[in-house]
């Protein structure tokens, strides 16, 4: 007999339950039992993980196990990542070199985050980015673009949640792909 998962079930008590959810939306993003409450994910209908005997979604279940609050190998990562040539500072965290960098796009920080969204947009990288769009006062929400006028007009921080994870699965369901560099290069030849 299987073992049972912890899924939502879990995730509500160890993240959601203790105040420790961030809001990001990546548990919504990859299973179709969730949706968004006002500042959590909620069960929008039963999970097949409750059942008894259920061929497990994942290892605990996909809304726990892509939640970036559970519980993490942050040396097995760090080893996985980085090499002799990072520093470890312990106010900074990993790095291997630190830049400062100012762009043509006018932003906070100078508009560094915005100008590599439009360069990846501009040259094939990606098919979309997710932007967090301003709303009435200081509200933001998460959308999906391809337009490099869209993503320059959501430069600039937003210092409220929004779930920008959650439209990665919208995503990805609508077909869109993070490129190898060998179909770039065929998109490019083929002007698609």
């Amino acid at each position: 007999m299987l073992e049972k998962s912890k899924g939502f079930e879990g995730l509500k008590a160890e993240i959601i339950d203790r105040n420790l959810c961030s809001y990001c939306g990546a548990c919504v993003s990859f299973c179709e039992h969730l949706e968004l409450g006002d500042d959590t994910p909620v069960l929008k209908e039963e999970c097949s993980l409750d059942k008894e005997g259920v061929i497990k979604c994942s290892e605990n279940g996909t809304c726990y196990d892509v939640c970036p609050m559970t519980e993490t190998d942050i040396e097995g990562l760090e080893g996985m990542f980085f090499d002799s040539e990072c520093v470890k500072d312990e106010y900074l965290g990993i790095y291997r070199k630190l830049i400062a960098g100012r762009t043509q796009i006018e932003g906070q920080d100078g508009g560094m985050v915005t100008s590599m969204l439009v360069a990846g947009v501009e040259k094939g990288l990606f098919d979309c980015t997710i932007v967090a769009e301003r709303e009435d006062g200081y509200n933001a929400v998460p959308k999906i673009t391809e337009d490099v006028e869209e993503i320059k007009r959501a430069k600039g921080t937003r210092y409220v949640q929004c779930p920008m994870v959650s439209k990665i699965g919208e995503a990805v369901k609508r077909g869109k792909r993070f490129c190898s560099p060998e179909q770039r290069s065929i998109r490019r030849k083929s002007g698609g």
